[in-house]
């Protein structure tokens, strides 16, 4: 009898792509096995998810881990729940958390004020296990991916502070004669550049790096 190999290619609730391979002898059986494979990958996405808390989640998910990962890493991570996920998502179904939980979590980690190591590993702690509930199939997806881990922030200054035209006076006076001293008493040179230096910056406006850039013939003779 004729060996007949039956192949189904699905996408599953996660979003990935998986295979169900399965041998079948004459054409009626092979026939009759893909009928059997397709209804049974229908019926694998009609399951309910599994009805469950973050805590019962972890509670599952570190007794897996203890046999995977070292006694060190467990802590680190029971630290992590216990500090910044368990106290918002303790008494949470699994598959009622949502993109907006989670955005308000991420807001609600972020006043802490919190190293940004300290608050990504938090969330790739989270997202793991999430990872892990859809690997069980206790879940269709992860919400954490739509919202994606801490980034860094930036910290612009909404006020610049400038020289008045009185401070800046003062402050280039004093280089003047700080410059001629230590020509006259050591016959250095050096401090002019510093006069130098902020005489055209407050008077062109030109910033650091242009103003090292200037040459000599950048000037034109008649100034």
């Amino acid at each position: 009898m004729q060996k007949y190999i039956v192949r189904i290619n699905y996408i599953a609730d996660s979003g990935q792509s998986k295979q169900l391979t399965r041998i079948a002898y004459g054409a009626d059986k092979a026939k009759f096995l893909e009928m059997q494979l397709l209804d049974e990958i229908k019926n694998k996405k009609k399951m309910p998810i599994k009805k469950m808390t973050v805590q019962e989640l972890f509670n599952e998910y570190k007794e897996i881990k203890k046999y995977e990962l070292r006694k060190t890493t467990i802590i680190k991570v029971q630290r992590f729940f216990d500090c910044y996920i368990l106290p918002t998502f303790k008494n949470y179904r699994i598959d009622k958390i949502t993109v907006v939980d989670i955005q308000k979590w991420k807001i609600s980690i972020e006043q802490k004020q919190l190293a940004l190591s300290t608050k990504k590993e938090a969330f790739v702690s989270f997202s793991a296990m999430i990872n892990y509930a859809v690997n069980m199939e206790y879940l269709h997806k992860n919400p954490l991916t739509k919202i994606g881990n801490f980034k860094e922030t930036l910290n612009i200054k909404s006020k610049m502070n400038f020289y008045t035209p009185q401070e800046f006076k003062a402050f280039i006076s004093t280089a003047k004669e700080i410059s001629e001293e230590k020509e006259r008493l050591k016959n250095d040179l050096s401090e002019w550049n510093y006069y130098v230096f902020f005489n055209i910056a407050f008077y062109t406006g030109l910033r650091k790096g242009e103003i090292h850039a200037l040459k000599w013939s950048d000037i034109e003779e008649e100034y």
